[in-house]
């Protein structure tokens, strides 16, 4: 433990060099020292023999790794003194050389970066440590450059990496410097066109071991490993086989640092969750999601990832699904208010939607188009009209949609909303209701792109229409009575319209039925009866109006409600008739008929006129012609006749407008309307009569029994009668001559 803890402690520092490493090297004073071109610092090194420590490195290429350095062989070029370094790292061991002449003998801890080799000298460093420590490149071109004659070829390396390492050739020789400047001519030339030396360049990383007293240097492959990622997601129930899901197209930023500043690659998703493989340096890297794919929250957690030297590391992530927690599914408005308050003995509560969940987005009902929903569900409305997702007001259906809280959501995707019952006094809405939830790239795992909507019911009514029999003229001011099924009673009176609505109607049976009418009117006398079902239907069950007095019809519309038309007559008159002579003497027993038709056939009513000389006519029809002639004299007079000797016959007629205070009365074509005289109108509007005089004139009277007209009346008929005899005797003798 207490090993991994030192090592952890040290992550992302360089590797220390043992300090008990035996180095010759110029003793005169370095110059200052100024390098800058090395990479950040990646790991330790540490004392040949700590046991805590040493041994246990990885990759140089990954941060905080452990490794080790030992001399070996000494060398010498010219004044310059060196060794041979073993640097032991997990790649194995590798050929070390002193960098700075005329610095001081390596000693104590050392960090270690990786040189930057995009600068000339760097690279000229890496190409000249691969020349000698590649055997490949060492036969085509290191045993040349170095001198292989000569047998210090170490030496003639150390030499050229001094050189451009720190630039000095401080205690040379003159032919010595110009050497160590030739070799360095010739490993640039190669290095920029010789193939087989270009690719090592590619493979290969150059290292640096440095402290204040000495850096040393040398080359290691570079290992190569590699990533890629699988997402999933963390609500497969929600997304699997949900167009408005994807896992495609995800973007992974792979950074060097936790801080990712330095992206190194991008690592992108297909259908499947699965990314591009990406391959890099073995070490520690670390994955940030940039880029959400379609339906998903970003996912803002940043991954460590560590990779190996030839193996493939794979990051498993989950990204949540964005659900919309909805809250409110729909609000019920009545349609004539729009609010949410029923009216009348109307109710909001207990209307019942099917919900549907389509596993698509569309503008238009996706079930038309043949989709199965992937859910149904029927909630019930509360009082207020509103119904919620939620179990609370789930009547049956399928299971909710549960958020990662357990809370219940909606996936992203179309919802269809359609009332399957009406609430008590309203007509069912038929109308289907279509509600997208898309994704929103700003928000979290919760949305709020579902819109609830605004359901208008429209009241079951009974609508009253009054109307004077045979004129459909509107009748106002008509009390109508409405007993529900629970006996409760409401009054409604007739507009100018002569309508009148019975709003909301309630469950059970319901009876209608006049209350009263306006002054000139006959009230109906019929009775209606209609019940309304669980389904909100309306049935008539009973109807007693008769033609005679109005009828009563009814009517139910297609979209539910009902209608009632019903017809008043108006109030019927009296015809009183005054009898008398042209004395103003009142005759008792005059008769008269009331026709119905011009010619006097088809007989009404008879009636005699008392002692005060009065006959009446009573229940006669306003607007309808009748026909009065006198049938039978007063005693002692004779029925009076035209100047032609036809019978006198009076058309009778009346109009009445009783909301107009009209009462028109035609004798014969000519109109009345004063309160007195022959032609009287009197009574109200309730009671209308009309009234008309009849003389009869002294000279129609018949002559009495035993006057001296008698005698001479009876000689003369008898005296005709003689005569027509013998006429007819004298007739017959003339016919039996002529035989």
């Amino acid at each position: 433990m207490k090993k991994w803890k030192r090592i952890l402690s040290t992550a992302l520092s360089v590797l220390l060099l043992s300090g008990n490493i035996s180095v010759c090297a110029a003793e005169s004073p370095s110059a200052e020292r100024t390098y800058t071109d090395r990479s950040e610092v990646i790991g330790t090194a540490v004392v040949v023999g700590d046991e805590d420590s040493a041994g246990e490195s990885s990759l140089f290429s990954r941060p905080g790794t452990i490794a080790t350095i030992t001399p070996g062989k000494n060398h010498s070029y010219g004044s310059w003194g060196t060794c041979e370094f073993n640097v032991k790292t997990e790649t194995g061991n590798h050929l070390g050389f002193c960098a700075e002449p005329n610095s001081g003998t390596p000693s104590g801890n050392f960090s270690v970066s990786i040189l930057d080799d995009s600068i000339e000298k760097n690279a000229n460093i890496k190409a000249a440590v691969l020349c000698y420590v590649i055997p490949e490149l060492y036969e085509a071109l290191g045993k040349n450059i170095y001198n292989e004659k000569d047998n210090n070829t170490y030496a003639y390396c150390h030499a050229l990496v001094g050189y451009l390492y720190s630039g000095s050739l401080t205690g040379l020789s003159a032919s010595m410097a110009n050497g160590v400047k030739m070799m360095r001519d010739t490993v640039n030339a190669h290095r920029q066109t010789n193939p087989t030396l270009i690719s090592y360049m590619q493979r290969y990383q150059v290292y640096v071991a440095y402290n204040d007293q000495q850096d040393i240097v040398w080359v290691e492959e570079q290992q190569k490993g590699s990533m890629n990622l699988k997402k999933e997601s963390a609500n497969p129930e929600v997304t699997d086989g949900n167009s408005c899901y994807s896992r495609e197209g995800a973007i992974y930023g792979v950074y060097k640092e936790q801080a990712c500043i330095t992206k190194v690659a991008d690592l992108t998703t297909d259908a499947q969750g699965n990314s591009n493989t990406v391959e890099v340096d073995a070490g520690t890297y670390y994955v940030k999601e940039t880029k959400a794919p379609k339906g998903f929250v970003l996912d803002k957690q940043v991954h460590p990832v560590t990779v190996t030297a030839g193996k493939t590391a794979v990051l498993k992530v989950k990204d949540l699904p964005q659900l919309d927690p909805v809250g409110v599914l729909l609000g019920k408005i009545d349609k004539e208010t729009n609010q949410n308050k029923p009216q009348g003995s109307a109710s909001l509560e207990g209307a019942e939607f099917t919900v549907k969940y389509y596993q698509t987005l569309s503008d238009s009902d996706p079930g038309q188009a043949g989709q199965s929903p992937e859910r149904t569900w029927v909630f019930r409305t509360d009082k207020d009209g509103f119904c919620n997702y939620s179990q609370q007001y789930l009547v049956s259906g399928d299971e909710l949609y549960l958020s990662p809280t357990k809370n219940p959501a909606l996936p992203l995707g179309t919802v269809t909303i359609q009332e399957t019952k009406a609430p008590e006094g309203y007509l069912i809405n038929s109308e289907i209701f279509v509600i997208k939830i898309t994704d929103d790239p700003n928000a979290d795992e919760s949305v709020h792109t579902y819109n609830q909507p605004k359901i208008p019911e429209t009241l079951l009514t009974l609508d009253i229409v009054k109307v004077l029999k045979g004129k459909d003229t509107p009748i106002q001011g008509v009390v109508f009575t409405h007993t529900d099924s629970k006996g409760n009673q409401e009054e409604v009176t007739t507009d100018e319209k002569g309508q009148a609505v019975l709003k909301g109607l309630t469950r059970g049976t319901h009876t209608i039925q006049e209350k009263s009418v306006p002054d000139g009117y006959t009230k109906n006398p019929g009775v209606l009866k209609f019940s309304v079902d669980e389904n909100n239907k309306i049935t008539l069950l009973e109807n007693t109006a008769t033609d005679k007095n109005g009828s009563m019809t009814f009517t139910l519309r297609e979209d539910g409600t009902a209608q009632l038309h019903v017809e008043d007559v108006l109030a019927p008159y009296e015809l009183v008739i005054h009898k008398v002579n042209d004395h103003a003497k009142v005759l008792e027993g005059a008769e008269f008929t009331l026709y119905t038709d011009k010619e006097c056939k088809q007989e009404l009513q008879k009636a005699t006129s008392g002692k005060d000389g009065i006959l009446r006519f009573q229940d006669l029809e306003v607007e309808k012609k009748y026909y009065l002639k006198e049938t039978k004299a007063p005693d002692g007079y004779r029925i009076p006749v035209n100047s032609d000797g036809t019978d006198i016959v009076y058309e009778i007629y009346t109009k009445s407008d009783p909301q107009k205070d009209l009462f028109e009365y035609y004798v014969n074509g000519e109109k009345h309307t004063e309160e007195t005289g022959d032609f009287a109108i009197t009574g109200t509007k309730a009671e209308r009569e009309v009234h008309l005089k009849v003389v009869n004139p002294v000279g129609m009277k018949m002559p009495e029994t035993g006057s001296p007209w008698t005698a001479g009346i009876l000689l003369a008929g008898v005296g005709v009668i003689v005569a027509g005899y013998v006429m007819m005797i004298r007739k017959g003798k003339q016919e039996d001559e002529e035989k």
